[in-house]
């Protein structure tokens, strides 16, 4: 990685704690912050005064929270028992399970399944070694030039991370898209001119009518891309935040469950934000 910063110097970053600062205080509805959208697939209204009405809202694959929480438990404690007893088939039929549910499966031939089955050998070890690269104080990656160490990251393989990690977020085009929207505001609203380089968080292209990058201006965000290093140092950067945005501001305490379910909470909440930037403001 570019800069092997230490997770406590990212977080000691003046830019850093002040944006978490910025995020804690919209976390209840107040007229400080909204946003809104239109639902390209049901033709609906959406909107939320406040990231933990944002979360509210949630809803992936016709499911509320409360419903995708039991099946996401069910597959963190079958994929934590797998790995914990190196039993590859049950982590790549675990895994099929977590990819389909986030619609990032792929086929036989090609992508994340694709993946899975050539490496199903050794599955436990490229999930154990990425675990503790997520847990590390460092934003650092496994050498992709050694075979041995050779590993995945992208939009599906967040989600496995996140459940087989702690305080990892799933980071996908929708929480960068959030994230990103949020930096701007926080930038111009301290007539900021250019988002500092800690902040630059990475979202997906635009999908059909639907904006997904909050680049305006100067303003500029980088593309999220098939980059296994590049989508790992998003996630351990949006993880370190979202953690410190609920840890380290008590006077704007999260109004839902405590630890780590709220952490997932707060990264739900931005999910929901994500899906359109076109009226954002």
């Amino acid at each position: 990685m570019e800069s092997q910063a230490l997770k406590q110097n990212f977080l000691d970053d003046e830019d850093v704690k002040s944006f978490a600062t910025w995020i804690a205080a919209r976390i209840r509805p107040s007229e400080k912050w909204s946003h809104k959208y239109v639902n390209r697939q049901t033709g609906e209204n959406w909107s939320c005064n406040g990231l933990y009405e944002a979360f509210e809202t949630y809803e992936w694959n016709c499911t509320r929270w409360d419903e995708t929480k039991i099946k996401l438990e069910r597959y963190r404690q079958c994929l934590r028992d797998a790995v914990l007893a190196k039993n590859n088939d049950c982590i790549f039929d675990v895994c099929q399970k977590i990819l389909c549910w986030g619609g990032v499966l792929g086929s036989a031939t090609k992508g994340n399944l694709k993946y899975l089955t050539e490496n199903k050998s050794r599955l436990h070890v490229e999930l154990q070694c990425m675990c503790k690269v997520l847990a590390s104080k460092e934003d650092e990656c496994l050498n992709q030039d050694d075979k041995a160490t050779n590993y995945r990251m992208n939009v599906g393989f967040s989600k496995i991370y996140s459940l087989l990690g702690k305080y990892c977020a799933m980071y996908d085009s929708r929480v960068g898209a959030a994230l990103g929207l949020l930096v701007r505001q926080f930038c111009e609203a301290n007539d900021r001119s250019k988002v500092p380089e800690k902040l630059q968080f990475a979202a997906g292209p635009h999908r059909g009518n639907t904006k997904r990058n909050a680049s305006n201006g100067t303003l500029k965000f980088p593309v999220l891309q098939s980059n296994n290093e590049q989508y790992t140092k998003q996630i351990l950067r949006a993880s370190w935040l979202l953690h410190s945005v609920l840890e380290d501001h008590p006077e704007h305490t999260w109004p839902g469950s405590p630890g780590e379910n709220g952490f997932h909470e707060l990264a739900a909440g931005l999910f929901m934000i994500g899906y359109d930037l076109t009226d954002a403001v």
